[in-house]
């Protein structure tokens, strides 16, 4: 009787470390899912932290613009004012339009007016730049999460295989 109550208890002993390494390993494939899916998360909120960034510098540089253009229209304005100032002083007549007078303030209007457009493109440009860096963020963003879940499903089949083929061993006695 005492050889049958050692084998049995060797039986148990076994039966129970074959569980334990069970639990353990679906326990370890939870975990790793877990962190893959957690790594996912954060991942991606850093990225879409850089596009909400990349939109706020979007909008900043178009407030700079529109204050850089009125600037130059003011500049271009003012220059044009002495200008009348300086021909009217000279007794040159700006009324009429066919004088050398009227051309140079047509010219000075003209050039500043194609100034307040390469200031206004200048700066689209470089708000389109950082609306095309946040929209590259945002993508990143949802490739993150999508990786995420996908190395929690791996992690998860990976241990699902392994605690398989563990069940599969011992129940079967093969190593």
């Amino acid at each position: 009787m005492c050889v049958i109550t050692t084998a049995m208890a060797g039986t148990t002993t076994a039966a129970v470390l074959a569980n334990a390494s069970l639990a353990a390993t679906a326990l370890s494939a939870g975990l790793s899912a877990y962190g893959s899916y957690q790594q996912g998360k954060q991942q991606s909120a850093m990225a879409q932290f850089q596009a909400d960034q990349a939109a706020a510098n979007a909008r900043a540089a178009r407030a700079e613009t529109d204050v850089a253009e009125a600037q130059q229209r003011r500049k271009v304005a003012q220059t044009i004012g002495t200008q009348k100032a300086a021909l009217a002083a000279s007794g040159a007549d700006i009324s009429d339009m066919d004088t050398s007078a009227a051309n140079i303030l047509g010219d000075t209007a003209e050039w500043g007016d194609y100034d307040a457009r390469i200031t206004r493109y200048n700066g689209e440009m470089k708000a389109w730049n950082y609306e095309n860096q946040g929209n590259q963020y945002a993508a990143q963003a949802s490739q993150y999460t999508q990786a995420g879940a996908i190395g929690a499903g791996a992690s998860l089949l990976s241990g699902a295989s392994k605690v398989a083929s563990g069940w599969y061993n011992y129940k079967y006695g093969r190593s």
